[in-house]
């Protein structure tokens, strides 16, 4: 709170300081008072730092002039919001449902307006799988304005965790609780290391491993052969 000195002619007297009052806008409780001592220099501005106000709320501000004799008028009242800060409660009832095998979709609740601390202006999204949770480096955070989004380019068959927090200008709000989903099985990636070993003139013994990434639970291998003269390969599972 800042302020001049009234006009010299209407002192009265010797001003010895500041009575500051403030109280919520919304309130009709008697101000809360603060002195401040005068400054005898010219036409000095004077200032207040008023402490432990609540984030994000109107206030109403008068200054009064004292002397020996007593107050003198406050001034005309003034109105200020203090700053934004961070919500205080995570979004709830957040949930997931997997579309694809490469697909998530998150939503929640935004958390209440009293615990807001401010306007919220959107979401984060932390995901990641959930065997490498541990790890900050294994995440990807998704931003979104709305109550709902879906993750795209995610790891086939794999079990992913995500926390969903709300912020406002003054910085990231508290996360919720993690959620889990796992998205859902698709074709696998070739088998690996192949070897092809002549038995006798009738039989090859063929050999592999598993696909790096074989993308569900794999339940059978199918194993093509062709003669050199033939058209389609034979299958044999």
């Amino acid at each position: 709170v800042t302020w001049k000195p009234p006009p010299r002619e209407d002192w009265n007297g010797e001003i010895l300081g500041y009575y500051v009052g403030y109280r919520l806008s919304s309130s009709e409780k008697p101000y809360m008072f603060e002195t401040v001592e005068f400054s005898k220099e010219d036409n000095k501005e004077h200032h207040l730092q008023i402490m432990n106000l609540k984030t994000y709320t109107q206030y109403s501000v008068v200054v009064q002039a004292f002397n020996k004799v007593g107050s003198g008028p406050m001034s005309e009242e003034r109105k200020a919001h203090t700053a934004e800060g961070v919500p205080e409660q995570p979004p709830h009832d957040t949930t997931c449902t997997t579309l694809t095998s490469q697909t998530i979709r998150v939503s929640w609740v935004s958390p209440p307006l009293s615990a807001a601390n401010g306007v919220i202006t959107g979401y984060k999204v932390i995901y990641g799988p959930s065997e490498t949770w541990y790890d900050e480096n294994s995440k990807d955070t998704k931003i979104t304005s709305s109550s709902e989004t879906i993750l795209h380019g995610l790891k086939k068959y794999t079990n992913y965790s995500m926390q969903v927090l709300a912020y406002t200008s003054g910085g990231d709000g508290v996360k919720s609780a993690p959620i889990h989903c796992q998205t859902e099985q698709d074709v696998p990636e070739a088998p690996v290391a192949i070897k092809a070993l002549v038995m006798s003139a009738e039989s090859v013994l063929v050999s592999w491993r598993a696909p790096t990434q074989p993308n569900g639970v794999i339940s059978q291998y199918t194993v093509y052969t062709k003669a050199d003269n033939a058209e389609e390969p034979v299958s044999q599972k």
